[in-house]
Order: C-alpha cells, then structure tokens, then sequence
C-alpha cells in the first residue's frame, strides 16, 4: 500500500545529463491510500501533473514521466473503470506526456518517502461505533408507542399533594404534561388527542362499562384497547377527527364506507363505529360532487298530447332565438309555433331584454287579432 506520492522534476539544461530542479511529495488521503496500486501509481502521475500545472502546460516538446512502477501498463488494455479515473483521463489529457519505466534504483524521487512525518498514524485506527445503541428500538415494541415517540413528550404525574406517582391509572385529571417540543402543531395531533381523552377522570364510568360489555381491555401503560385497535372515547369532536384523518386527508383521497371503516378499524375503535362512519361519509360534500351515482333517478315523463279537432294556435308553443346581430334595433326573434294543428310558426322581432308584459303584448298585437287567445301556453 502506497502512502504518498513522490515526484522530481528534472531538466537537460542544454546537456545530455538529467539535472533536478524541483521536489514534491504529497500524502494520500485515508481513502486513497485504499486504492488499487495502479490506480495509486496513476494518482501520482496527475498529482505531479498538477503540481507543476504551470511549467508543464503548452509545452513545446513532450513532457516525459520516468516511473519505478510497471502497474500502469495495467490500464495499456481495456478495463472497466470508475469515476476516479474517469476523472484522471480527463486531466492528463490537458498535457503533452509521454510515459517511460526505469528500475527502482535509479529512481532518485524514492528518497522524499523516507520522511517518518508521512508515515500514517497506526494508533488512529480505534473502531467507532457509527449507530449507538440508544437510537434502536426495543423488540416487540408495540406501534403506538413508535408512533408517539417522535413527539418527544414526558408526562409528569403528581397527586393532590404535588407528589409525582409511578402508576396514577386515574389521576390523570391532576397530572401536568411538559412537552420538551416548541412546534405547538405536533401536540394536536389525533392520536395524541385520542391518548388524553382516554385518560381523563370523567370517561372512567364510561370506559369500564364498556370493558363488562364489549370486552375491551386496560393494559400497562394506562392505555384502552380494542384487540390491536386504540378505543376511542365517546367525543363527537375526536371521533370526525378520527374519520378525517382517514377519510379527508389528500393520501387518503376519500374512500368509500367499507374502505375507510377498514382502515379506521386497523387503528381505532369505539362502539357503533360503522354507522358513525356511514353518516359522515354520506354527509361528506366532496364525496357527494365528485363519486358517481350508481342508481340515479330518472324524472317521470309527461307527454303533451296534442287535443283532437283544435283549432290553429289554440295551443302555442313560445321560444326565443337570442345572441342575433342587431337589425333595425332588434337582436332577439319570438317564436310562435301552433303545437295541436298545423304546426304553423310567427317569427316575431323583439329585444333580449324583452320581459313577460312585453311578449303578452306583441302577442296581442300580432296573433289575436288573427287567431284569438290561446287555450294552452307551453314555454320553458
């Protein structure tokens, strides 16, 4: 394993012996003292490359690399290589280089790595532990205690006298909560909301009573249980939260009746659930503008029939053409069609703007006097 790279730079200066005129050494990083000997040998090359950037850029002639090592000769066929010497082609070829081996004991760069200074430290090599104990969970930890424990919240139980207690199983109603976190959202969240609800004095009756009559339990850690599922106590205000979070929330994108009490009853349970359930989603205004009506109603038919032997025009039909360009000051036809017996039509001029009084007298004046009053009117 290599340590370091060590690079002379040396010059003819107009004779046939090779003169130095510069040293260099340079310690590999923790990482790169890891890499593959050649890629090592390669890593010097551009690390002498980019010592002397300056001189060796625009060179009239080739700059020539006397090595000790033959492991370059490594990448002299086709290998598959990574991003480090992805990254060295692309520096090496901003120079005019040409590579040549000599042995070892005449490479006179060999005694720069004699310093004891760049020898890596063999007492910096204790083991860390990268994930300490505290940040894994216990086995067989139950999930709402996973769920909860993100909030960072300690309760403190004290008794009448201001004594903390151990197990206060209902003292709750005189416990003071202290919440170590400042973002005031997080301590309204619904299951948290569902934890103190259970734990006030007053749902005590209520929750025993269901324990005689619909088997629900009192674990340690002062919690009520449906089987795996939280109970939630009677609270009309906790219980639509419940169902929002499931039903109304964007994830969510508002399930049916079955899917939603499916995935309520997954986490949470109170008696009568499923008709609690049922009525919010069928008041639900999202749920009632956007799902599909399965079994729509369709309005009843009335047909007009026309009336035998009538009269023309004893049974009208008015309609209006509107949006006309304006002629003569008028923008709007009134439709007159007989409906029972010739199936005639008046086009009658008018305005838009035309109102009830105003359609009764262009009726009289241009109908009656041919026809008389109609029996029947139809219009929408």
């Amino acid at each position: 394993m290599l340590y370091q790279a060590d690079k002379m730079m040396t010059d003819r200066k107009g004779k046939p012996i090779l003169h130095p005129t510069g040293y260099h050494s340079q310690t590999f990083s923790a990482i790169e003292q890891c890499y593959p000997i050649y890629n090592q040998e390669f890593l010097a090359v551009i690390c002498g490359l980019k010592h002397w950037d300056y001189l060796l850029k625009c060179m009239k002639y080739p700059v020539l690399i006397i090595m000790d090592h033959a492991n370059l000769t490594y990448y002299r066929h086709p290998h598959k290589i990574g991003q480090c010497v992805a990254g060295y082609i692309g520096e090496y070829e901003q120079y005019d280089i040409q590579l040549a081996y000599r042995p070892g004991a005449s490479n006179r760069a060999d005694a720069l790595s004699c310093r004891p200074d760049y020898a890596p430290d063999l007492y910096n090599d204790e083991p860390i532990v990268a994930l300490p104990e505290h940040l894994f969970v216990p086995p067989n930890t139950l999930t709402i205690e996973l769920q909860t424990c993100p909030f960072r919240a300690r309760t403190l139980h004290l008794d009448a006298a201001g004594t903390e207690t151990l197990d206060p199983a209902w003292d709750i109603d005189a416990a003071v909560h202290v919440s170590d976190i400042e973002d005031e959202i997080l301590n309204h969240d619904i299951e948290t909301e569902v934890l103190h609800m259970q734990g006030l004095t007053k749902h005590r009756t209520m929750l025993e009573t269901w324990h005689m009559k619909y088997n629900v339990e009192y674990r340690p850690g002062g919690l009520w249980w449906k089987g795996d599922a939280l109970v939630v106590v009677e609270n009309d205000n906790l219980r639509r939260g419940v169902i929002t979070l499931f039903h109304d929330s964007l994830p969510t994108g508002h399930p049916g009746i079955a899917k939603t009490t499916n995935a309520i009853s997954r986490y949470y349970w109170w008696p009568g659930m499923k008709d609690y359930i049922t009525q919010y989603i069928k008041g639900c205004v999202t749920c009632q503008m956007n799902k599909v009506n399965t079994n729509p109603m369709k309005p009843p038919l009335y047909p007009i029939t026309p009336t035998p032997d009538a009269l023309p025009f004893q049974t009208i039909a008015l309609d209006f053409i509107t949006k006309l360009p304006e002629s003569h000051g008028h923008d709007t036809i009134l439709t007159i069609t007989d409906h029972d017996c010739s199936k005639a039509s008046i086009f009658i001029p008018c305005k838009e703007a035309i109102d009830s009084e105003g359609v009764a007298k262009l009726y009289t004046q241009q109908v009656v006097p041919h026809y008389g009053l109609p029996k029947k009117i139809i219009s929408d």
